[in-house]
C-alpha cells in the first residue's frame, strides 16, 4: 500500500473544515478539520521549463520539486539525454554543443514503487544570445533582491563576452541606497510583499533613519488630487531617463505566504493572486512591449535555520507546504494568462537548501562542547545560494534574448 499524505494546500492539496464529527474527527468534537488524503502525484511541483546556458550549472534539487518531510525516503530517477542524476539533484553543465531543447522526466519512488512523475523541458540558450544589443531590466523583489547578491551575479555574468550591454534600472543598489551609475541596481526591499509595492505610501517624517525614510513609499506610486495612484511613467522618468525597460522580473512571495497555516492557506493564496494580477496588469498596461518574468517562491532552509531565525514562530515544514502551494497556484495563473510576454522564472529548483544556506558552528549541546555546523537562517541563502538564484535569472534572460527579433 502506497504512503498517503495529509495535504494542506490550495488548488492541488486541500484542507477543508467540517462542523460535524467524522472518521478524522475526535469523539465529541463540536467542530473539527476533515483532511482530504490525495495521491502523491499532487505533491510534484516541477516547472514546465528549466532554462540553461553554456558555462553555467543548472540543477533540479529533488527536495524542491517534491513535497515531503524527508526526501531521503524516496528515490528519484531522471530520464534526460543531458546532465547527471545524483542522489539529491539532477545537475547539468551545458556546453555550446548542447544548445537546444531536451525533455526531462523525474520519477519518484518509494519501496513500493512509483509514487509521482513530473515532466519538464530543459531549454539551453546560445552563449552569445543578445550579443551586440542594448537591453534593460528592472529587478523587483524583497530581501532576497535587496541583499544585492543575485542582482550582482546577473550583472557580472552579463559582462562576460557574448552578452548584450545591460542597463539595470532601479532606485538603489542594496545598502548603498542609491543606484550605481552604469552598474548594478534594483527595486528590492526587505520585508516587502506584492501588496507593499501597490500600497505603501507613508510620510517620511514618521521615520528616523535615512533607510526608513527611503523605504517609506513605493517608487511606483505617487499622489494626485489627494489620492495615491500608480505612476510607472514617473518612475521611469526618475530612474531610467524616461526609457522603457525591455524586461521586468518580480521575485516576491516569501513574505506574503510565510505566516499562513493549514486552515488559512487558501485565503492567503487568494489574496496574493489578486495582488499579483493587479501588479502585472499595472505593468502590462503601462509597458505593453516589456517582457515580465515572475519568479517562483524560493524554498527555505532546514529546521535548524528556521529555529535560529524564528524560534518557535515557524517551521521549515509549514513553510514548505506554504510555498509549494503558492508556487502551484502561480504556475497555474501564469499558464492561464497565456501571454508570451508574461513568463515564469523557475527560481524554486536551482537552490541547494542543504549546503547553500548560512551556517554557524556551535556546541552540540550544553553538556557537549564539541562544535558542529548548523544552519542559522530560515529563508535567506548564503552567497553561494544567492549566486544560484542569479544563475537562474541569467539563464532565463539569455533564453529570452535568444527569442528577440533582430
Amino acid at each position: 500500500m502506497k504512503k498517503s499524505f495529509l495535504a494542506v494546500c490550495s488548488a492541488a492539496l486541500l484542507l477543508t473544515a467540517c462542523s460535524t464529527s467524522g472518521t478524522n474527527c475526535p469523539a465529541k468534537a463540536d467542530s473539527c478539520t476533515k483532511v482530504k488524503v490525495l495521491p502523491a502525484q499532487h505533491r510534484m511541483n516541477i516547472p514546465p521549463v528549466i532554462y540553461a546556458v553554456p558555462g553555467v550549472e543548472s540543477n533540479i534539487y529533488f527536495s524542491n520539486i517534491f513535497l515531503c518531510i524527508n526526501s531521503a525516503n524516496y528515490a528519484f530517477d531522471v530520464e534526460c539525454t543531458k546532465g547527471r542524476n545524483d542522489t539529491k539533484r539532477w545537475r547539468f553543465m551545458p556546453t555550446a554543443k548542447d544548445v537546444g531543447e531536451y525533455p526531462l522526466t523525474v520519477t519518484v519512488m518509494d519501496e513500493n514503487g512509483v509514487v509521482a512523475v513530473g515532466k519538464t523541458v530543459v531549454k539551453v540558450a546560445p552563449q552569445n544570445a543578445g550579443k551586440g544589443e542594448k537591453v534593460s531590466v528592472i529587478l523587483i523583489g524583497d530581501s532576497l533582491t535587496n541583499a544585492s547578491i543575485y542582482p550582482q551575479r546577473l550583472y557580472d555574468l552579463m559582462k562576460k563576452p557574448g552578452n548584450p550591454e545591460l542597463t539595470m534600472i532601479g532606485s538603489h543598489a542594496g545598502s548603498a541606497r542609491k543606484p550605481l551609475p552604469g552598474g548594478m541596481a534594483h527595486e528590492g526591499f526587505s520585508g516587502w510583499a506584492w501588496s507593499t509595492f501597490l500600497s505603501r505610501y507613508k510620510d517620511e517624517a514618521e521615520f528616523k533613519t535615512p533607510r526608513q525614510k527611503f523605504e517609506a513609499k513605493s517608487k511606483f506610486l505617487t499622489k494626485k488630487d489627494g489620492k495615491v495612484v500608480p505612476d510607472i511613467k514617473l518612475y521611469l522618468d526618475k530612474y531610467a531617463n524616461g526609457k522603457k525597460p525591455d524586461y521586468i522580473t518580480i521575485q516576491l512571495g516569501v513574505n506574503d505566504i510565510f505566516f499562513a497555516k493549514d486552515d488559512t492557506l487558501p485565503q492567503f493564496i487568494a489574496k496574493i493572486e489578486s495582488n499579483m494580477v493587479r501588479m502585472v496588469n499595472l505593468f502590462r498596461e503601462a509597458l505593453p512591449d516589456t517582457v515580465i518574468g515572475i519568479g517562483l517562491v524560493t524554498p527555505g532552509a532546514w529546521q535548524d535555520g528556521f529555529g535560529h531565525s524564528y524560534a518557535n514562530g515557524q517551521t521549515a515544514w509549514q513553510y514548505r507546504k506554504n510555498h509549494f502551494a503558492l508556487n502551484k497556484r502561480m504556475m497555474e495563473k501564469i499558464a492561464a494568462w497565456n501571454d508570451p510576454k508574461i513568463i515564469m522564472i523557475p527560481t524554486n529548483v536551482n537552490l541547494d537548501t542543504e549546503n547553500n544556506f548560512p551556517q554557524k558552528k556551535e556546541p552540540v549541546n550544553n553538556g557537549n562542547n564539541s562544535r558542529i555546523a548548523r544552519q542559522n537562517n530560515g529563508v535567506h541563502p548564503s552567497p553561494a545560494g544567492y549566486k544560484q538564484i542569479g544563475d537562474t535569472f541569467y539563464a532565463w534572460l539569455k533564453y529570452q534574448l535568444s527569442l528577440r527579433k533582430k
